[in-house]
């Protein structure tokens, strides 16, 4: 499906006075641009719902195994995996999918490299990027800490990525914590002034 085909199908459905959501696939997302989605995002903003696509529905079917608190706090009501358009930058290749980053019944743990404290974290991060150009492992919690570094991300995108349990991610997070490498801001509303999408 392409830019014009998801703009007609939304432009078709605006005009019943039905909720509706456009069904949206991987395949979808790989024929749209960043602009074409973020144009889509801007225009139809509050008007428009998506359904995730068939990988990130996947993602969320393993959140439920692997945390099922956090599943039912996103997806407990409402529709099962339908978000609002604005959220569709962040489903393209780029946008490292949908954030949980608003948890309201469980933590958050969600981190930008604004979460990495200042001077300590950065002075570490630099021998842990160090340790990555000269071809050194390094351990889970450095990989986490150079990620948070890089993107924003949520401890279930990192642990999915990695193929390790969430309980080991968090604890990660506990031990970047305690040697006050990071800051670890569990309620949302802490957190929006860390989120720029």
């Amino acid at each position: 499906m392409s830019y014009t085909s998801i703009l007609a199908r939304i432009e078709d459905n605006l005009s019943s006075s039905e909720p509706f959501a456009i069904e949206i696939h991987d395949a979808d997302l790989s024929a749209l641009t960043q602009k074409e989605a973020r144009d889509l995002s801007l225009k139809y903003h509050g008007d428009v719902l998506i359904t995730l696509p068939e990988s990130e529905q996947a993602y969320f079917d393993w959140v439920k195994k692997e945390d099922p608190a956090v599943w039912d706090d996103l997806w407990g009501e409402g529709e099962l995996y339908t978000v609002g358009i604005s959220f569709l930058e962040q489903l393209l290749d780029a946008g490292n999918g949908f954030r949980i980053c608003d948890l309201q019944k469980v933590d958050n743990y969600f981190f930008t490299s604004r979460h990495i404290k200042q001077p300590e974290g950065w002075e570490y991060l630099e021998t842990v990027i160090e340790k990555i150009r000269g071809g050194e492992s390094i351990s889970p919690s450095d990989a986490l800490l150079f990620t948070i570094s890089i993107e924003d991300i949520d401890i279930w995108r990192f642990s999915h990525r990695h193929d390790i349990p969430v309980a080991t991610a968090k604890s990660l997070v506990a031990d970047l914590v305690r040697e006050h490498l990071l800051v670890h801001l569990t309620d949302s509303e802490d957190l929006v002034k860390y989120i720029d999408f």
